[in-house]
């Protein structure tokens, strides 16, 4: 691609996450609250907030089997997408758990995919400049933010099912947006564990994926109940919407100065610093004298999430082999989107039932602290292996 069609190519794919970023915006910051709103017990919230992350170990491979068998590979994004509106219109009529867990299965079957296929599609364009995916990725934070405030003022006052409708509205216009971006490249056809056996010979890698797997646990422990936490200590939903917008700001820049932050601690660095400042942050939400005390917490959002995300995609890009890049690329999603989160959110139902949200919280920075010593562990074996040339910052 020439170098304007590189650019052309950019902005398309900001728009792109500016818009699906905000359809998640409007909901997913609500979805707890809006399961005990409805009448779900604590551990049934927890089975749901579950039961997406699972979904995404099986969802991508199964889709790039359909996209092959059908021939859907131009269609794949935009019809997945599209996949996702019914079920979000039919959650605001869901009222038993049965009913929930079938819609939440099949919207998160649609959805699961489109990160890693975006994401795929944005790193093809960029190729030696993949550093500059933080800037792009950057206006996914902004959508998120503005939509998840406006959707928490308006659903104190239209109720909660109003997120699921600006979702709905919001996915529609992602859609007409992904028509347009270049054919991403497809997650690979084979299972999550396949992928992941082929590269079990990599120490390094493993006990990466191991560090990575308790960074997702700690932040889905935080995630499903913090929300939770604060309404039961007298919180609004315009309260939860400006947290998540207050979150989303912090990304800004975090991924606008991330090729800088990458060049000065290197990716491996950058990952480590996101362990621990989330560590903090999960300590933080424990020992909050208020509810509006977590607007000044979730400023370190930036450098735990958004370090975390940016880094670890550049990170798996250098370590693994050519060959396995789209299965690596896969397996650090699934562990960190999808076993991590559903383990915390099983674990953290039976905590937070039986010892409280504080306790919760601390539980959650210790696992991510203990993430950030195995890393360093991997990051120090690396470094005592190296060669006279020494390991490439980049790595």
């Amino acid at each position: 691609m020439s170098s304007s069609q590189i650019a052309a190519a950019k902005r398309l794919a900001s728009a792109f996450y500016l818009i699906y970023f905000a359809a998640m915006g409007a909901c997913w910051p609500y979805f707890t609250l809006y399961y005990q709103s409805v009448g779900m017990t604590t551990a049934q919230i927890g089975t749901l907030a579950a039961l997406p992350t699972v979904m995404t170990l099986f969802s991508g491979p199964a889709w790039s089997l359909l996209a092959d068998r059908l021939n859907l590979r131009r269609h794949l994004l935009p019809l997945i997408l599209a996949g996702t509106i019914l079920p979000a219109l039919l959650l605001t009529q869901a009222r038993s758990f049965e009913a929930l867990a079938g819609l939440i299965l099949a919207w998160m079957f649609m959805i699961a995919p489109v990160g890693a296929l975006a994401d795929s599609s944005i790193l093809d364009i960029l190729g030696d400049a993949r550093e500059s995916y933080g800037p792009v990725r950057m206006w996914g934070a902004v959508g998120f933010g503005l939509s998840s405030w406006i959707s928490g003022v308006l659903a104190e006052r239209m109720g909660l099912e109003v997120g699921f409708v600006l979702f709905a509205v919001l996915m529609g216009g992602a859609v007409l947006v992904a028509r347009r971006l270049p054919i991403p490249t497809l997650l690979p056809v084979e299972p999550f564990f396949v992928s992941l056996r082929k590269l079990i010979t990599n120490q390094s890698w493993l006990v990466f994926l191991g560090a990575i797997f308790l960074a997702g646990t700690a932040y889905a422990m935080s995630d499903a109940f913090l929300s939770i936490h604060l309404t039961a200590r007298g919180a609004g939903e315009s309260l939860i919407g400006l947290m998540s917008a207050v979150a989303a700001l912090s990304e800004l820049p975090v991924f606008l100065f991330s090729p800088w932050l990458i060049r000065r601690f290197s990716a491996r660095g950058l990952l480590l610093i996101s362990f621990v400042v989330y560590g903090v942050r999960a300590f933080g939400y424990s020992i909050l004298p208020s509810p509006d005390w977590v607007l000044a917490v979730n400023l370190l959002h930036g450098l735990s999430f958004s370090a975390m995300w940016t880094a670890g995609v550049i990170y798996v890009s250098r370590i693994a082999p050519p060959s396995l890049g789209a299965s690596a690329q896969a397996a650090f999603g699934a562990v960190f989107m999808g076993l991590g989160r559903a383990a915390g959110a099983l674990l953290g139902a039976q905590v937070y039932e039986a010892l409280g949200g504080e306790s919760l919280f601390r539980l959650s920075a210790a696992g991510s602290i203990l993430g950030a010593i195995l890393f360093a562990l991997t990051i120090w074996r690396s470094r005592q292996a190296a060669p006279a040339g020494g390991v490439p910052a980049t790595e």
